[in-house]
């Protein structure tokens, strides 16, 4: 997997960045349900990167516990805003 993720980062400075809709080979997008940390909506590169779908899993599989803990913080303080 190592090599698929770095030949995509060699050719980092050559991706189309203006094309609207896209997401770039390089990059992946996740939608997180805020009321259960929990994955909504996965990028079809998520799979082409990772060999994993993680839709509907818990997004603490992904990140470390204090990258949680500045997420949640994050999503209240949005929540407050709002």
């Amino acid at each position: 997997m190592l090599s698929k993720v770095n030949s995509i980062y060699q050719s980092c400075e050559k991706q189309n960045v203006h094309i609207c809709s896209s997401i770039q080979e390089s990059g992946i997008l996740l939608g997180i349900q805020t009321n259960n940390m929990q994955v909504a909506i996965q990028s079809n590169n998520f799979n082409n990167i990772f060999n994993y779908d993680i839709i509907y899993q818990p997004i603490n599989i992904l990140f470390s516990p204090d990258s949680m803990l500045k997420f949640i913080d994050i999503c209240e303080q949005l929540t407050k805003k709002n």
